[in-house]
């Protein structure tokens, strides 16, 4: 394995590794249109650190934190669901979804289905992952990263790690429900 192949390996196991500082945190994921007469009815779950200020309650339908990676720098992070009536498989959402970006923080299968990370052209850290829920019906986790103040790309890269492993590990619990 090359060095720097060997170094990336490292760096994704370290983020995928369990964190027993972390926080599971319950989002809404009612009313969701998918199309005129589907909505989507459930909740989903994500890890975050518990480092990560939380704003709001839990089983709202956007959870926004707040992170300062480093001084002078801050970063919100909006995580929600999306339901998506598509016959786009999920592989094919995520990687259409990040297509834009310009660095890319990983990619896999978890939970929540396919995933990947990407930092857009606008330094926005955009996760999303998308997961079948009913015949070609998908709930998509997106995680939104928004910077603020003077971050530096290691501050960046490590948000972007954690949003790897949140997205990674998002649970999806689901149904589509007739209007």
């Amino acid at each position: 394995m090359k060095p720097c192949a060997l170094a990336l390996a490292v760096v994704l196991l370290g983020a995928f590794a369990p964190n027993a500082a972390a926080t599971t945190t319950k989002v809404a994921a009612n009313g969701e249109r998918l199309t005129t007469h589907q909505v989507t009815q459930g909740r989903f779950f994500v890890q975050t650190p518990d480092a990560w200020q939380r704003q709001g309650r839990d089983g709202l339908r956007t959870a926004t934190f707040h992170i300062r990676p480093e001084q002078g720098c801050t970063v919100e992070v909006h995580v929600a669901l999306r339901g998506v009536a598509t016959r786009t498989g999920p592989r094919a959402q995520v990687r259409t979804a990040t297509r834009a970006g310009h660095a890319f923080f990983g990619e896999g299968e978890g939970r929540a289905g396919p995933w990947r990370v990407a930092r857009m052209s606008n330094d926005t850290l955009y996760a999303i992952a998308s997961k079948r829920i009913a015949n070609r019906r998908y709930g998509q986790v997106r995680a939104l990263g928004f910077p603020r103040g003077n971050c530096t790309d290691a501050a960046l890269r490590e948000i972007g790690a954690r949003l790897a492993k949140l997205i990674h590990t998002a649970r999806v619990d689901v149904r589509v429900r007739r209007t």
